[in-house]
C-alpha cells in the first residue's frame, strides 16, 4: 500500500536529509516532491511570501494527488509552517484513502545556521533571514506526529527513521 509521508519543519532542519532516508528504505516505489523545487519553478526569484506559498502547495498538493494515483509513495519535503497547510495534506491523504505520517524534523539551531551558511548549489534559496522570517510564524504541531531531531550523526538518524517505518 501506497503511503504519503510529510517531512517537515524550518528551513536547515535537515528535512531533505530525512526525506532521502526514507525514499532509500521505499527505493523505486517512492518519489520525493520538495516545496523548494516547486518553488525554483513557479517562482525563480523566490520572495517567500504568502501569496508564493500558496501557489506552490497548490501545485504540490496537485502532484501529490498525481503521484497517489499511480501507486507511488510520496514523500513531501516541505517547510508546512500553517497547521491548515498540514491539514489540507492530511485531508488529501483521506481522500485517497492513504495512510498519512508526519515527521516533524528539528535541529539545534547552531547546526541549522551553520547548514545555511554551508548551502551552495542547493534548489533552496533559504538563507538564515528566511529562517528567522518563517521560525517567527511557524505554527505549533498538532495532530498525530513524531518529531525527529536531526542534530546526531546520519546513523543515529537512519536507524530512528527505518525503525519508524518498520513498525507504522
Amino acid at each position: 500500500m501506497n503511503r504519503l509521508i510529510i517531512v517537515f519543519g524550518l528551513p536547515g532542519s535537515g528535512k531533505s536529509t530525512v526525506a532521502n532516508i526514507i525514499h532509500e528504505y521505499f527505493g523505486e516505489k517512492s518519489i520525493i516532491l520538495r516545496t523548494d523545487e516547486i518553488r525554483q519553478e513557479l517562482f525563480p526569484k523566490s520572495l517567500y511570501t504568502q501569496d508564493e506559498s500558496d501557489n506552490v502547495y497548490a501545485e504540490f498538493y496537485r502532484r501529490t494527488n498525481h503521484f497517489l494515483n499511480i501507486g507511488k509513495t510520496v514523500i513531501l519535503d516541505g517547510v508546512f509552517a500553517k497547521q491548515s497547510e498540514r491539514d489540507s495534506v492530511q485531508v488529501l491523504g483521506e481522500k485517497m484513502k492513504t495512510n498519512c505520517h508526519f515527521i516533524h524534523v528539528i535541529s539545534d539551531e547552531q547546526y541549522i545556521k551553520e547548514r545555511l551558511n554551508q548551502r551552495k548549489g542547493d534548489v533552496s534559496e533559504a538563507n538564515y533571514e528566511v529562517y528567522l522570517k518563517l521560525k517567527s510564524y511557524f505554527e505549533k504541531v498538532t495532530g498525530k506526529y513524531i518529531t525527529i531531531d536531526n542534530s546526531g550523526n546520519i546513523g543515529d538518524l537512519k536507524v530512528n527513521i527505518f525503525s519508524f517505518l518498520s513498525t507504522n
